[in-house]
């Protein structure tokens, strides 16, 4: 992979600085789910770690496996994200069958994971090799054969407009039409950052009495954000004259290692 420029770099640090804090209000949802005493925060932030610290060791031993599951993962979590926050803001676009809901998932988790690669696989190449080594050039392939599931998911999508209305529809397509236009890690920041997290962040603010600005519980977003933000940086000065990648590869296995917990924590309040 050729050296990362500045223009490479602002991504990574706009994911970084507002994308990845999103999950810093896990704390927030578990106080109000279940009100742990002293000992259960003990125990929910020791599982949260742990569970984090097992992805790393994963990644470290099969880097390739780990960087597969994350992007299963994602598209998951993506998809229940986004169509959740669409069935609370538009009550027409809610699902009209179990089918249906999960062709809403599968199309919209499955644009930032499938189609940026798709359209963009040299450059995509080049990120999974930084992150995973060589041999996650091969992902690239695997890729492409999922693309009829993400297009007979989105058929599914067109088909229940005349029920559902077109606005998950049209943000869908103006997502789509940045994932081709945009180079792949400026359209995945959009997307993480002012689409999902922005959400997540708004789905947050309604389930915490009186909003967590104006309860006071900003400060504790920030400050679980600086920690692995600082860990991140810390990671990316030990590679010396090559930061950028440092820091690309840090976000991103980062980013793996706390979407574990964040979606058991968040995905799992959502079922239930």
């Amino acid at each position: 992979m050729s050296h990362m420029t500045l223009i490479d770099l602002l991504p990574v640090l706009f994911i970084m600085l507002v994308g990845l804090p999103h999950g810093a209000g896990d704390g927030l949802l578990a106080f109000k789910s279940f009100q742990p005493t002293t000992k259960g925060w003990v125990i929910f932030v020791t599982s949260y770690l742990v569970i984090a610290g097992m992805v790393l060791v994963l990644w470290y031993f099969f880097p390739v496996l780990g960087l597969l599951l994350f992007l299963i993962q994602s598209c998951i979590h993506f998809g229940l994200g986004d169509v959740s926050a669409t069935d609370s803001i538009a009550k027409g676009a809610q699902s009209q069958s179990r089918f249906h809901y999960w062709a809403r998932i599968i199309a919209m988790g499955g644009g930032p994971v499938l189609l940026i690669p798709l359209f963009h696989p040299i450059p995509v190449n080049d990120v999974f090799v930084l992150i995973s080594g060589q041999a996650a050039s091969y992902l690239i392939l695997f890729i492409i054969f999922l693309l009829p599931i993400w297009l007979a998911a989105f058929g599914i999508m067109l088909s229940y407009l005349p029920k559902t209305g077109g606005s998950e529809v049209t943000l869908l397509l103006f997502l789509v039409v940045l994932y081709f236009i945009l180079p792949p890690l400026w359209s995945f920041a959009i997307y993480f950052c002012c689409v999902h997290s922005v959400r997540h962040f708004r789905v947050l603010n309604t389930q915490i009495e009186g909003g967590f600005i104006k309860s006071g519980h900003l400060g504790q977003i920030v400050l679980f954000s600086v920690l692995p933000i600082a860990l991140i940086f810390l990671f990316a000065l030990q590679a010396h004259d090559h930061f950028s990648e440092g820091l690309t590869t840090g976000l991103f296995i980062g980013l793996a290692a706390l979407t574990v917990p964040h979606m058991v924590l968040v995905d799992g309040l959502r079922k239930h």
